[in-house]
């Protein structure tokens, strides 16, 4: 077994910067203290949608980096009903988050758009 875990750390060293150049990241989160629990196609189109939560009790904006492409996103509730609007800048975007919350972000590619009517339930 100590072989094998040996060989496994040595396989991670002798990764060439040509194949890191491969590795390729879909979204990435800005914080450690929050954990990605779905990334899906929502239920009524084909819009992105991501929800997280924040595990270690701090509030603060969760900066997300989105794939590309995306030209609307919006906070939404755990029906996917849009309930803001978030401003997108250069494939990023930064969601309010409080303490222990569940957070729904709804992400729109050319063809799909937003429901500029937002929920207030």
């Amino acid at each position: 077994m100590s072989a094998l875990k040996r060989s496994s750390a040595q396989d991670k060293d002798t990764v060439s910067r040509r194949e890191q150049s491969r590795w390729f990241s879909f979204l990435s989160f800005g914080a450690d203290n929050v954990v990605l629990t779905a990334i899906k196609k929502a239920e009524d189109d084909g819009a992105l949608i991501i929800r997280f939560y924040e595990w270690a009790g701090k509030a603060g904006d969760v900066r997300v980096r989105l794939p590309t492409g995306a030209e609307s996103v919006a906070e939404t509730d755990l029906m996917e009903k849009a309930t803001a609007n978030l401003p997108l800048e250069g494939g990023n975007i930064a969601v309010p988050t409080k303490p222990y919350e569940i957070r729904t972000v709804r992400i729109e590619y050319a063809g799909h758009h937003v429901n500029q009517e937002l929920s207030h339930e």
